[in-house]
């Protein structure tokens, strides 16, 4: 999931995820435009609230979406079935 600026929904969001069906789901945040600050701490504890299994990863500046996803590739080892990029405002069904 990608974070820039997130509203309330971020929670919802969150635990959408959270309530996924699939065994094997693994969740990578990434929080890109803001750096360990008053807000970051605001996002990363609603992210630890809602999902505390989430790896966190804060990217510093604000590369865009495509540019945060792309950062994937240096944060991912091994080989991963797929992945499944949205951004912080979608809220997945469970199944």
């Amino acid at each position: 999931m990608v974070v820039h600026e997130p509203g309330d929904w971020l929670g919802e969001s969150l635990k959408g995820l959270v309530e996924q069906e699939y065994e094997s789901l693994q969740t990578l945040v990434l929080v890109s435009g803001t750096s360990e600050n008053a807000g970051a701490r605001v996002i990363l504890d609603t992210i630890q609230s809602t999902h505390p299994q989430a790896v966190v990863r804060f990217l510093g500046g604000n590369p865009g979406y495509a540019g945060a996803c792309n950062a994937v590739l240096d944060l991912v080892q091994g080989d991963s079935g797929f992945f499944c990029f949205i951004h912080d405002d979608v809220v997945l069904a469970p199944h």
